[in-house]
């Protein structure tokens, strides 16, 4: 596998994201300058690397498109913002699908077994639905799961139709198996 290629410092870092659009004039003004100054010192240091001369007079819009698309296309950090560099490893899969399966089959259990703690609960979980999961993990997984924006909002909806409807703990059971047949 080749090595990947190591930027200098300023081609390293992601950039800062200033929404200009929010701000009062004075401020966006300055922001924009900010901005502008930013993408400036990492073109000349992409122009540096590649062992180019930065152009005298200023770069025309679209061929400054293109360089940064291309300095995207090839991956610099440099040019992209924060919130748009993947972080490395394996995909959190207990964000989508999977959590909210586990999320709902927890529900379920605590509807069938309400004196029990999350523990005891998600260990009748992982025999009843057949987890490879030891306890510690599956009981990570399901406070990511519920931390995650979905998983939240599908509890939240949960919980909030158990106590308006006032749900006998079977009815709310039957509840949450169509949910759960919907999403599995």
């Amino acid at each position: 596998m080749a090595k990947s290629k190591q930027f200098s410092p300023i081609l390293d870092i992601p950039l800062l994201y200033r929404n200009t659009n929010s701000l009062s004039a004075k401020v966006n003004k300055s922001a924009k300058k900010l901005n502008d100054m930013e993408l400036e010192l990492r073109l000349a240091e992409l122009f540096r690397y590649y062992g180019l001369p930065m152009p005298a007079s200023k770069i025309p819009t679209n061929t400054l498109k293109l360089i940064i698309a291309m300095a995207r296309d090839l991956k610099i950090p440099g040019f992209f913002y924060k919130h748009e560099i993947k972080r490395p490893g394996r995909p959190a899969k207990w964000m989508d699908k999977e959590g909210l399966v586990l999320l709902l089959q927890t529900e379920i259990v605590t509807a069938q077994n309400p004196d029990k703690a999350l523990r005891s609960v998600l260990n009748i979980v992982k025999q009843k639905y057949n987890y490879a999961y030891s306890l510690n993990s599956l009981y990570t997984r399901y406070s990511e799961a519920s931390k995650s924006h979905s998983g939240s909002r599908l509890l939240k909806w949960h919980h909030n139709l158990k106590e308006k409807s006032k749900l006998s703990a079977e009815e709310y059971v039957d509840i949450l198996n169509h949910t759960l047949s919907g999403i599995s």
